[in-house]
């Protein structure tokens, strides 16, 4: 496993718990309300 594929893995592991809080942090409204839009 490469460098880039493990600290692909790592990221992925270490963000499981706190997932939704990045996803807010990155996007601060894609956690507050369905996407009516579309």
């Amino acid at each position: 496993m490469n460098e880039d594929t493990a600290d692909a893995v790592a990221s992925i592991e270490s963000a499981e718990l706190p997932r939704e809080v990045t996803a807010q942090t990155a996007h601060p409204n894609a956690g507050r309300a369905p996407r009516v839009t579309g």
